[in-house]
């Protein structure tokens, strides 16, 4: 990097307090997103992607740290001005982050009728209102999201192993990453192809392998830097991440509302019930569809790499108690 003897300096904060809501792809977050967005206080959350890009390239020294801080600072107060003055609401349906899907719709259409400015932002402020945003594999980078909002919080989801890689591969995150314009990802240059970043240590395999080794060493690689993120934190740091699994949402769903509510400090909304109906909460997940997607990417995968997932999957089902079929 040149060396040009400038040096951004930090931003002071607009608002002290904000909400991460973390997770790989396909994990579920937009599942978690709408029902933390009706826990009371909790702003309708926003999907921001530079957010999330930021560190990847602090943590590749392609962008100085203070700069790094500097900007993310800026993007996140300023995306919460505009939501506090109704500014730029995204009112597509089809979009899990639209307004239109939040039992509050009419009430952050009557923001944009209001005073602007600090007065906005006293109000928000006023009513203890937390903003909250959407963010991918984030938990790797979190002493860097500590040292440039050290009053964050952050809710982590997780989703079994096996369940993350079959739906990767059908999502085509085997061969997308650099080729799809439509894939909205960092990449770097590998030997002969280019690589997402997490691939960063085992790049010069990446252009030989199949689309299914890629996907399950994409995620077993990703949850184990989660999880060197997340217990290289003091206890004092660990206690602003709540770590919730996908399979919670629908073995106990009650259980999970009431663990974020506790954690967000505040209580669920009086539609939570119904949001939980609408997000197809009360169901099953039956083990027998695991079994068959596990066949799948057996048959597609290299032994080495099925060893891995079966390696993390016994791990993950050991840490939130799950049936096992191994």
């Amino acid at each position: 990097m040149k060396e040009t003897g400038i040096k951004l300096s930090s931003k002071k904060s607009l608002y002290n307090q904000v909400l991460f809501l973390d997770g790989m792809a396909r994990a579920g977050k937009f599942l978690l997103g709408k029902i933390c967005s009706h826990i009371e206080r909790v702003e309708y959350f926003q999907a921001i992607p530079t957010l999330e890009h930021i560190p990847i390239l602090n943590n590749f020294d392609l962008i100085e740290k203070s700069a790094a801080k500097s900007m993310m600072q800026v993007i996140l107060d300023h995306a919460i001005y505009d939501m506090s003055i109704g500014r730029g609401l995204n009112q597509r349906s089809a979009d899990s982050s639209s307004i239109t899907h939040s039992f509050e719709y009419q009430h952050y259409l009557h923001r944009s009728n209001q005073q602007d400015g600090a007065e906005a932002i006293s109000k928000i402020q006023e009513a203890n209102r937390l903003p909250s945003f959407l963010i991918h594999n984030c938990l790797p980078f979190i002493n860097f999201f500590f040292e440039t909002f050290p009053y964050l919080q952050m809710v982590h989801i997780e989703r079994h192993p096996i369940d993350l890689a079959h739906s990767w591969l059908l999502k085509g995150w085997g061969r997308r990453f650099g080729v799809d314009p439509l894939a909205f990802e960092p990449t770097i240059h590998g030997k002969d192809v280019l690589v997402p970043w997490h691939a960063k240590t085992w790049q010069a395999e990446y252009g030989g392998m199949s689309e299914a080794d890629r996907v399950i060493k994409s995620v077993c690689t990703i949850y184990r830097l989660s999880n060197e993120g997340f217990n290289n934190l003091n206890n004092k740091l660990q206690s602003k991440i709540l770590k919730l699994s996908y399979e919670e949402f629908f073995s106990d769903p009650i259980s999970v509302v009431n663990q974020l509510a506790g954690f967000l400090e505040s209580q669920p909304s009086s539609h939570m019930k119904e949001v939980l109906k609408m997000q197809g909460c009360y169901r099953d997940i039956p083990i027998d569809s695991r079994k068959e997607k596990f066949k799948e990417l057996s048959k597609q995968a290299s032994s080495g790499i099925i060893e891995d997932l079966t390696k993390i999957s016994l791990e993950y089902e050991s840490v939130w108690r799950l049936e096992t079929f191994f």
